[in-house]
């Protein structure tokens, strides 16, 4: 994720807005790109007593882009080389602006421009050039960013980056050299380097915290034993993944642990293999301590009974004589309604401090689908409690979809999108349902959605769903999820409610789905789409 100065949004976070909407963009540029918005120039020599570009874009080593946002629908006029928005005609043309910034910055710049390929470039975030449209006469396509190649930020950019060194041809500077530019830029408007990087380059979500959001992790740090609950999308797990940094970094030994492996598993991929945070699931941690222990005990059980993993395990985990090097300063549990009171009880003895340590449980039990979920041992004793009520995960629409299944459990923050409309899907057979999942997974991947940002899930066995023999669409396959969610997957994953949940997709198709008689377990279904929610009823 890209170094954005500032990093996060100075005015309010509105979807409406181009300028934001560009701001969200260009973060998901690789790490090596350093993007300084609303940039002022001021008092430069031989030019404007103050230039503002929207956004001015250091590729780390070669390239520097003026960037100039207009919002609304755009026209260019080729016989009076004049522009208009909404059509109405521009006081100021884009180009001219763009032009003029980038003339400001070279001589700011002085003794770095002689090396670096710096131009101008226009993002039309709102509206697209249709593809039978000749070139504008005095600005070439490749520096016209329109919404069609925002949906791609990298490739939109590279592009003016190829355009540029062709025009130029400049070496560029020296990884020094581009360190002490960043320094030059940052210091002139009195940003501090890298505010808040590391959220946002572990989750961009996070970047949108709202003001709840930073109020409990600030609790967080004077109260070492907390509860915390939250319904969907109100950003529990980020939090949980926040303060386990927080706490690594302040020399303590960290458990993060969940109960459902897949979210574990992307949660660790996440952290990357150079964190020190132990992630790990109630019954992997518990059967890596007890094997320590007694190597023997694990396979003369029978894993296939439930009574093993509900009570033998937290039992022999309480007999189980764990090394003072294995124990840890701090315990943070995610999904702590999926976890029995009693196995809170064995991961208390794990603390070095029993008494004192740090422990912090994040809990919804709207979603309590196994029915485990009571308390915490020591959740009468005093311990604060604090509640999240902002939804960032999910669009207006799906929101007030959830709203309808458990009313009240959150509200939806401001900055979230309005989204399309949950569908419902009523099909008379399973050759139907299956007809017409094709069909919608078609337009989708013909509407140019990558595979990885769809998932099925489906409410019984592979073999048992209507899409048993759903191998692909078109050209594109659809398998079974692996251990983790692959957004960047080629392919169309399927898997189930238990495996996939605490995690979330754009787009969920849910097979077999059932409001009436399980409502926790449809809220925490439908809760796992950001912005398009298909339901076929059962």
């Amino acid at each position: 994720m890209a170094n954005i100065y500032p990093s996060t949004y100075p005015k309010e976070q509105n979807p409406d807005d181009p300028e934001f909407t560009v701001f969200e963009l260009l973060k998901e540029l690789p790490d090596d790109f350093h993007i300084f918005y609303s940039k002022k120039l001021v008092g430069t020599q031989g030019a404007k007593a103050e230039t503002e570009i929207d956004f001015l874009i250091f590729d780390g080593k070669q390239t520097m882009i003026c960037l100039e946002v207009k919002g609304g629908v755009i026209d260019y006029d080729g016989f009076t080389s004049g522009w208009s928005q909404n059509k109405k005609k521009m006081d100021k043309d884009p180009d001219r602006q763009a032009s003029s910034a980038c003339h400001t910055l070279i001589k700011y710049l002085k003794n770095y421009a002689k090396n670096l390929n710096i131009g101008w470039a226009l993002a039309f975030p709102d509206c697209s050039k249709p593809p039978h449209m000749g070139h504008a006469s005095d600005v070439p396509d490749d520096i016209i960013l329109d919404e069609k190649a925002l949906l791609a930020p990298l490739e939109a950019i590279q592009q003016v980056i190829t355009y540029l060194a062709e025009q130029h041809r400049r070496p560029g500077i020296s990884s020094h050299q581009a360190a002490d530019l960043i320094k030059q830029l940052t210091r002139e408007i009195h940003f501090v380097q890298k505010v808040g990087y590391r959220l946002a380059r572990d989750e961009k979500a996070l970047v949108k915290a709202t003001e709840e959001q930073m109020d409990v992790l600030a609790d967080l740090e004077v109260n070492p034993r907390c509860i915390i609950r939250g319904g969907a999308g109100t950003g529990k797990t980020l939090m949980a993944q926040e303060y386990a940094k927080r706490r690594s970094d302040a020399g303590d030994r960290v458990l993060l642990l969940f109960y459902n492996r897949s979210i574990c598993n992307t949660v660790r991929h996440g952290l990357g293999r150079e964190s020190e945070i132990v992630c790990a699931t109630y019954h992997s941690l518990a059967r890596e301590l007890i094997t320590a222990e007694d190597p023997t005990w694990w396979k003369a059980q029978d894993s296939k009974d439930e009574d093993f993993w509900e009570n033998s395990v937290p039992l022999r985990l309480l007999e189980t004589d764990v090394p003072d090097t294995e124990k840890f300063d701090t315990i943070i549990v995610d999904e702590g309604q999926d976890f029995k009171i009693d196995w809170f009880t064995n991961l208390i003895e794990l603390l070095k401090d029993p008494k004192n340590g740090r422990f912090t449980v994040f809990y919804d039990e709207n979603q309590d689908i196994f029915g485990r979920w009571e308390d915490v041992p020591w959740g009468k004793d005093g311990v604060p409690r604090k509640l999240l009520t902002k939804n960032c995960r999910n669009s207006k629409q799906i929101h007030d979809y959830l709203d309808q299944l458990i009313p009240g459990s959150t509200k939806s923050a401001e900055m979230c999108p309005e989204g399309e409309a949950v569908i419902l899907h009523q099909p008379t057979d399973r050759t139907g349902e299956a007809k017409l999942v094709s069909s919608i997974l078609s337009d989708l991947i013909g509407g140019a959605t990558p595979p990885g940002d769809i998932v099925i899930l489906v409410n019984s066995s592979l073999s048992e769903s209507s899409i048993s023999d759903l191998k692909r669409v078109g050209k594109t396959n659809l398998e079974w999820m692996s251990r983790s969610y692959r957004r960047n997957s080629r392919s169309i994953q399927i898997t189930s409610i238990s495996s996939f949940k605490g995690l979330e997709a754009p787009i969920i198709l849910i097979l077999g789905f059932d409001s009436t008689s399980d409502k926790n377990r449809a809220y925490t279904q439908a809760s796992r789409a950001n912005l398009l929610l298909h339901l076929f009823t059962k």
